[in-house]
């Protein structure tokens, strides 16, 4: 199956004072070998000058739209901004230090379209501040990834997630400091669909150190709140299960990058 470009995808990136990746994410984005895409880029109130870097930006391709909010409302109601306007078959996302490979979309919706898939996620790998792409790959599992699947390892990212908008609907993100995506990944999966795990590197994610990346692990209490929530709705013996989980897949995943 040859694809054909016939298929409309809408790429939601928030922006929050990401004057130094943000050219180069939104780059990422035009430069896909997959050209039918429309960018929605929201800006939170930037106090950088990252706002005048879109701006300069949208002069050079008209897929570009800009969204600049008057107040800082968060990454999650940021990307709901941009949910409200988007017109694509597809859904998916790219934070404002992230990168894609060039044949991200390509792939990806080929795969889809091919087989009716309603979600699909893919391995990343890690780039650093200074630009350096490490030799880590997180790589995804073998088998389908449902609700359950999901508890016990967190493994979709929110740079590498297409889903099908025509399928499982739009899915706006909760008013939550943290974990915003993985709720509505959650949200979907809990509906009874799977997302497909594709085996290629679709992009890289910006990394903290190491030593900050353990550190987010003293987060174990938050994360059993939020299984608890009426967000995710689980009882106290699968809240406590799905946690201690959390924190060993968390300590693995330490342990590769020391």
């Amino acid at each position: 199956m040859k694809l054909s470009n016939k298929v409309m995808v809408s790429v939601i990136m928030p922006n929050y004072n990401s004057e130094k990746f943000i050219a180069e994410a939104i780059k990422s984005v035009l430069e896909q070998s997959y050209k039918l895409l429309e960018l929605i880029v929201i800006d939170d109130c930037s106090i950088d000058n990252s706002l005048s870097i879109i701006k300069s930006l949208m002069q050079t391709d008209s897929r570009i739209t800009l969204i600049a909010l008057k107040k800082n409302i968060g990454p999650g109601l940021a990307r709901n901004e941009g949910l409200k306007v988007a017109a694509g078959k597809y859904i998916t996302f790219l934070d404002s230090d992230d990168l894609w490979v060039l044949n991200k979309l390509e792939t990806q919706i080929l795969i889809m379209e091919k087989l009716s898939l309603p979600v699909t996620h893919t391995d990343y790998g890690y780039i650093n501040s200074k630009g350096k792409i490490s030799s880590k790959i997180f790589e995804t599992s073998n088998f389908e990834v449902g609700f359950r699947d999901l508890l016990k390892r967190t493994e979709i990212s929110c740079l590498t997630i297409i889903y099908n908008k025509e399928i499982v609907g739009k899915h706006l993100f909760p008013n939550l400091n943290r974990k915003q995506d993985y709720v509505v990944w959650l949200d979907i999966l809990k509906k009874g669909y799977k997302s497909t795990p594709l085996h290629f590197v679709s992009g890289y994610y910006r990394q903290q150190s190491a030593k900050k990346t353990f550190k987010r692990l003293g987060y174990v209490f938050s994360h059993f709140k939020l299984l608890r929530s009426d967000y995710v709705g689980l009882n106290i013996v699968e809240s406590v299960f799905f946690t201690i989980l959390y924190f060993t897949n968390g300590v693995i995943r330490y342990l590769k990058f020391i």
